[in-house]
């Protein structure tokens, strides 16, 4: 018997080659020398024995199944660790990240979008409200380059500023760590803002969405740390005459301790009503209150034309007068009563017409004074020659001062002689009447010689009228203001 010494396995003196491991076997050296004893014959029987063996060998026994299942489940694992690790690094890529997140905001999916951020534990968040705040930032042009920024200068120095919001505030900071010992991951962390709310003159049901529910007075009270975001809270208020559920904006934002007070005053949300009667009885949908506009509280009303709402008023002749009806649709309301309103109606009228009269006057009282110097020289030459057309033109056309002048000045082409001296003319006063009409008070002294009745001194107070036509001032009338005084100079 020998023994392999590649495996150690015992072979039989007749085997050339180990059946374990195929190794030569090494023939002992008693074994040589019998077959060299034994003649030719031998040698030709062991070369046979041998091309036999060798022949033999050349034809390998069938692998075990266990051995298989060795090698397959080594060739397994390595493929599995090769997809593991390329997963692993797809999952913590930073930039598939950002390209996620510009693709959920390009997409509107709230969800992903927002999930895609970390926020500490006990955070609220609400998905919409956080898209929404990063939308109104205007995350394309302001969040995301500046995260990609701050995301580049982690990945190269380990750390980064944190990125701010419109104020200058903290807001998001990008964070490394190590992830599975041999990966890093990169996270978007936001800053929460812990709120708080108050309600110093009433007492009422506050709820944001799903997060907040509660009942606020004047006691703060804090709700609990909120993501940033663009909320809707609504507040369930109640007065004497309605209850209604109030929907208001609510923009929750990081500021430098990230804390924000809300303070609900409830005078944001009352109906102001006023009444031209003071102590006018408000009726709200035909029912009395038996109060005064400015003693209704409306904390609850809704706004959306439902409620109806008029005053009533007694007067001292015992009659009674309604205001309008009105539809509340806004903060604030004004009952107005037909009389009353028809007074400060011509109390306005009033004002215009004065303000009016007197921007006239200022414009044109300059004009008045020339106008009335210019016709009292040419009225003296149109006297002297009986010539009507001297002065024809400062008359409004068609006026009877016109026609009584025009005859006066022609029927002194009956007197043989006589001659006209104006010695003064004096004004005494300019007033507009309305914002079109100008009145001229004037004090004249003239003489006048007649051959039959000698000379007479007349002075003559007269108010002169002069109206504004195709933007030219006209006189329209000349009237005396008082008793002409006339003295005999000579026969």
């Amino acid at each position: 018997m020998r023994q392999c010494e590649n495996c150690g396995k015992t072979a039989s003196n007749s085997e050339n080659f180990c059946l374990e491991c195929g190794t030569k076997l090494t023939i002992p050296a008693t074994e040589k020398r019998n077959s060299t004893e034994n003649g030719p014959g031998a040698d030709s029987q062991e070369q046979h024995t041998n091309t036999y063996f060798r022949q033999s060998n050349t034809k390998k026994e069938p692998m075990s199944t266990k051995k298989k299942v060795i090698i397959g489940s080594v060739f397994v694992l390595i493929a599995l660790l090769l997809i593991g690790h390329f997963t692993i690094k797809s999952l913590v890529d930073p930039t598939k990240q950002i390209a996620n997140l510009n693709k959920y905001y390009l997409d509107e999916n709230y969800e992903k979008f927002t999930q895609s951020f970390h926020f500490p534990n006990e955070t609220l968040v609400d998905n919409k409200a956080f898209f929404k705040y990063m939308k109104e930032l205007d995350w394309t042009k302001n969040i995301n380059p500046e995260l990609e920024e701050k995301l580049d200068e982690t990945i190269t120095k380990g750390y980064s500023e944190p990125l701010t919001n419109e104020d200058n505030h903290k807001f998001i900071t990008v964070k490394e760590s190590k992830f599975l010992l041999f990966y890093k991951k990169y996270s978007f962390n936001v800053q929460p803002v812990e709120v708080s709310v108050s309600m110093p003159d009433h007492k009422a049901h506050f709820k944001i969405g799903e997060l907040v529910d509660t009942e606020v007075s004047k006691e703060t009270k804090k709700v609990g740390k909120l993501a940033p975001g663009i909320y809707t809270y609504s507040l369930a208020l109640k007065d004497d005459y309605f209850e209604n559920d109030i929907k208001k904006k609510l923009s929750i934002t990081n500021t430098d301790n990230n804390k924000q007070a809300i303070e609900i005053d409830i005078a944001d949300y009352q109906v102001h009503l006023t009444s031209d009667i003071e102590d006018a009885i408000v009726f709200i949908n035909n029912k009395s209150t038996e109060k005064t506009a400015s003693d209704v509280k409306l904390f609850a009303a809704k706004l959306d034309d439902s409620v109806k709402v008029h005053a009533m008023k007694t007067g001292q002749d015992g009659k009674e007068e309604k205001s309008e009806v009105i539809t509340l649709n806004d903060s604030a309301h004004h009952l107005q009563f037909s009389s009353v309103q028809a007074h400060h109606k011509a109390e306005e009228k009033k004002k215009a017409d004065d303000a009016a009269t007197e921007d006239f006057l200022y414009d044109y009282e300059e004009t008045a004074r020339s106008l009335f110097y210019d016709f009292r020289s040419d009225y003296e030459y149109a006297l002297e020659s009986a010539d009507f057309s001297y002065v024809q033109d400062y008359f409004s056309e068609g006026s009877q001062v016109r026609k009584d002048y025009s005859k006066f000045v022609t029927d002194h082409n009956q007197f043989d002689y006589y001659e006209y001296d104006f010695q003064s003319n004096m004004i005494d006063n300019v007033y507009a009447q309305d914002a079109s009409t100008i009145i001229l008070d004037s004090t004249e002294i003239f003489e006048f010689y007649l051959t039959e009745d000698g000379t007479w001194s007349y002075q003559r107070e007269k108010r002169y009228t002069m109206k504004l036509s195709n933007d030219t001032l006209r006189i329209t009338d000349i009237q005396d203001r008082s008793k002409v005084i006339k003295t005999k100079i000579s026969d």
